[in-house]
């Protein structure tokens, strides 16, 4: 049996607004971080920027402490715009999982406050679920609550569905200092897909606040069409 760290974690925007109906080009989008609870032991060569010192090839290393879950998700607007906010502490509370449920043990959370975390933006594709009713009630219609929550929904071609769900940018906070002193950091978000890997989303970054035990993130992303 394995041992997890469960992460607490702040959602918004997790239907769309009352007054507002569905519009097209909206497309389903979550936000995971993966943490690195011991950055010293990263490799460091393949880090994705300057300050941080791990990347994807870490995620195997059970040295490092890894850990991937889930932080918010939300809708875009129909220009591909989206702000999220969320929130992960430090947690000793554990949870025994079996071996089927997590083989590579990635549900540690986050651990330490010298953890570096790195944060995934992932696009679901355009929003599906059942049909829009007739006004007054689309005006709070509900998406599918699987896209905004699921690293893998019915809507995603792997289970299915006839959207690309994909990770599509990414953040970085680089390892804490340790100490406690309260940190407020500001990152662009980079491309994740394999042709513009490293590339700046020139509307998106992140903001983070980190105290002891505890980061924040405000996601302000722009998701193309």
């Amino acid at each position: 049996m394995k041992k997890m760290f469960l992460p607490v974690f702040a959602l918004v925007n997790l239907l769309a607004p009352a007054g507002i109906a569905l519009a097209d080009g909206q497309h389903a989008v979550t936000v995971w971080f993966v943490t690195f609870n011991k950055p010293w032991l990263c490799g460091g060569s393949d880090a994705p920027v300057p300050g941080s010192r791990c990347s994807e090839a870490d995620i195997g290393n059970p040295d490092v402490e890894p850990a991937i879950f889930y932080a918010t998700g939300g809708l875009t607007d129909t220009w591909g715009n989206l702000v999220l906010a969320a929130a992960v502490y430090e947690s000793k509370v554990t949870l025994d999982l079996p071996d089927e449920v997590d083989p590579a043990n990635l549900n540690r959370g986050l651990r330490r406050s010298q953890a570096e975390i790195h944060v995934i933006v992932r696009d679901h594709g355009h929003v599906v679920g059942p049909p829009l009713p007739e006004p007054p009630l689309a005006a709070v219609w509900i998406p599918l609550k699987e896209q905004i929550t699921e690293f893998l929904d019915p809507g995603c071609q792997e289970l299915g569905g006839d959207n690309v769900c994909v990770d599509v940018q990414f953040a970085i906070v680089p390892p804490g200092s340790g100490d406690g002193a309260p940190q407020f950091l500001w990152s662009d978000l980079f491309a994740f897909t394999p042709d513009e890997f490293g590339n700046l989303v020139k509307k998106g970054h992140v903001s983070f606040a980190r105290r002891k035990d505890m980061v924040q993130a405000i996601i302000v992303t722009d998701v193309d069409d």
